[in-house]
Formats: C-alpha cells, structure tokens, sequence
C-alpha cells in the first residue's frame, strides 16, 4: 500500500516503509515541503500530513452543514407556518 498511510488503529502493516529517512529522503523534503498544500502531501517515500489543518478543515465542514440543516428546518417551518394561516 505505498503512497497510502494505514488508517488510524491498524495492527498489522505489511509492507509498511521504515520509520528512518535514507539521505535521499532527507534531501526530497525540501522539495516535499515546497509543494505541501498544509493538509496533504506524497512523496515517493513518505507522506506529509498536517493533522490540524485537516481537523480544523472538518470541524468547519461540520459546523456548515449543521448550520444550513438549521436554515433548511428554519425555512420549512415558516412555509408550513404560512400555509397554516
């Protein structure tokens, strides 16, 4: 599974790259750090991820579609209201 990280709680991990950089690896991240968006990055030995941004990323998706759930009920609400009367 190369250019993929395992997901979170995996026991077993074949294949998985050595935690220890070789000198080629060292010197592609620069190269890898001058193209990371701040969420995701691959490389072909490793993968740059900044697990903040990527919650902060959610959290607001989250909190979005909650507020436009809560427009939409508001909405219906004022219709059935109205159709009430």
């Amino acid at each position: 599974m190369k250019g993929h990280p395992y997901s979170n709680g995996a026991t077993f991990h074949p294949d998985e790259h050595p935690l220890v950089l070789s000198r080629t690896d060292v010197l592609a991240l620069p190269a890898a750090l001058a193209e990371f968006n701040g969420f995701y990055s691959v490389n072909t030995n490793f993968i740059v991820v900044n697990p903040v941004h990527n919650l902060i990323a959610l959290i607001t998706g989250a909190v979005v579609a909650f507020a436009l759930f809560v427009w939409s009920v508001i909405l219906i609400r004022r219709r059935k209201r109205r159709t009430s009367l």
